[in-house]
């Protein structure tokens, strides 16, 4: 996520909608002309409503989609370059 977020500039067109996990809680302030969907945190001796589960439930679907393609990518990228280790031993 370092390449997207540079000096405070986001490198995403804004009709993209931007899938973070709770690691970036403040991604909304910080961009606030960015569209970003969150998962909704349970609250501290609470329980989370079914609305917000379902979201949460959603939401997980896509991050793993996200998730899969990335590890797709690094297995192709890893495919693709030149073996550097020696076989004989």
């Amino acid at each position: 996520m370092t390449m997207i977020f540079t000096r405070r500039i986001i490198l995403t067109p804004k009709q993209v909608v931007n899938v973070f996990d709770l690691g970036y809680l403040g991604v909304e302030t910080d961009f606030p002309h960015q569209i970003s969907s969150i998962p909704n945190r349970k609250e501290r001796n609470l329980q989370s409503s079914v609305e917000q589960k379902e979201f949460n439930r959603g939401h997980a679907k896509k991050r793993m989609v996200i998730e899969h393609t990335i590890c797709r990518l690094k297995k192709y990228r890893i495919i693709a370059d030149i073996f550097r280790n020696n076989l004989r031993k």
